[in-house]
């Protein structure tokens, strides 16, 4: 019970495991771990599946566990800005060796001062510290092809759908979508986002409204391994195979990392030539690199004229690359905005970048040029 209470999961007690969203999930298995009291605590991607508010709250807690209780604790960790500064030494992995472990300073100091790729998993903050007042260049932004604008199509009209008949997880939710437009969903977690797409890919039925979306739609689930049935990669996806898999062909989809399986989930979902694509938690465990592929599958995608709607938690990323992005809270979806307008504007769903310059940028790119002023 006081680990429950701990980790403010006491609601969650009496519901089944399989109606929890990943991110409760997420907080149950840590829960689970420390009534056990270890000494060690070693966690993969603590923060994954959370969402801002639940990842900040869980690296306060994870905080506390190593002070007060005075576990020892070694996180991975893709995204490290809840706990980065809090850390007493970092270590940095390449290619299966330790390239070096210092404290989280020095560690920022070396690989930004090198040059060395991995500085792209830095918190932003420390970028904006090393580089303000130096002379830098930044790469050129990779340019972009929009499709042409095209009126917004209904998809669901008052939707309702619960799981239990006392408890609706969507309220008379309606939604219309454009094509060639990349949208992202943000929200809390058990907000009902990876409800939404399960519903709108007719999986799940709704026990009133209409959904209407397209008989040539896809969902990517939040589980890459569920879409995985052959024993190669090259047999996972049929005909040309792309040359970012080729090195990789005989290998089988299980062998692969959690960052390079999801890459192969949303490439086999592709074959599919969905003309909608739904897109839960993608860059889920991903590091910088895997996120920049992701999104520039999903912004080609839409320039093809297709459309897609992403479930994610990953504000940085819906800053980069969506068109629109909404909140979902209490079964509905609020207005669509353009990311400069709603990420500068919400004070937990915003990105690095709008908190550390007031809403002046919301992307790292848009922070490291105001260092540049």
């Amino acid at each position: 019970a006081e680990t429950a209470d701990f980790f403010g999961i006491s609601p969650l007690c009496k519901r089944k495991t399989g109606e929890l969203s990943g991110g409760e999930k997420q907080l149950l298995n840590l829960a689970a771990v420390m009534a056990m009291q270890p000494k060690v605590l070693l966690l993969d991607e603590p923060f994954a599946q959370l969402d801002p508010v639940a990842a900040a709250n869980l690296a306060d807690m994870i905080f506390r566990i190593n002070r007060e209780f005075r576990t020892t604790v070694i996180f991975s960790e893709h995204r490290p800005e809840s706990l980065f500064m809090r850390a007493d030494r970092v270590a940095v992995m390449e290619k299966g060796s330790l390239l070096c472990a210092d404290a989280p300073q020095k560690i920022a100091d070396f690989l930004l001062e090198s040059g060395h790729p991995m500085q792209k998993a830095l918190p932003l903050s420390e970028k904006m510290r090393f580089f303000t007042n130096r002379k830098f260049s930044l790469p050129p932004k990779p340019p972009r092809t929009f499709a042409t604008d095209s009126e917004p199509k209904p998809v669901a009209r008052r939707v309702w759908f619960s799981y239990d008949k006392n408890d609706d997880v969507l309220k008379d939710l309606s939604l219309s979508l454009s094509a060639g437009n990349l949208y992202c969903i943000l929200g809390a977690n058990g907000s009902g986002k990876s409800t939404l797409l399960s519903v709108l890919a007719k999986h799940l039925r709704p026990w009133a409204g209409k959904v209407t979306t397209e008989a040539n739609t896809a969902l990517l689930p939040q589980n890459p391994q569920s879409l995985f049935s052959a024993m190669s990669i090259e047999e996972e996806l049929p005909g040309q195979l792309p040359d970012f898999w080729k090195p990789y062909a005989s290998r089988h989809p299980f062998d692969l990392s959690g960052g390079e399986q999801q890459l192969l989930a949303l490439d086999k979902v592709l074959l599919l030539a969905p003309d909608l694509l739904l897109a839960d938690e993608p860059t889920k465990g991903l590091d910088a690199f895997s996120r920049e592929q992701v999104g520039a599958r999903l912004q080609s995608w839409c320039a093809q004229g297709k459309t897609v709607a992403v479930v994610t938690h990953d504000t940085e990323f819906a800053a980069e690359n969506a068109d629109f992005c909404a909140v979902m809270f209490d079964g509905q979806i609020s207005e669509w905005e353009p990311p400069s307008q709603f990420f500068s504007r919400h004070l937990f769903y915003s990105t690095p970048a709008s908190r550390l310059t007031g809403g002046r940028a919301v992307t790292e790119r848009e922070a490291l040029q105001l260092c540049q002023e």
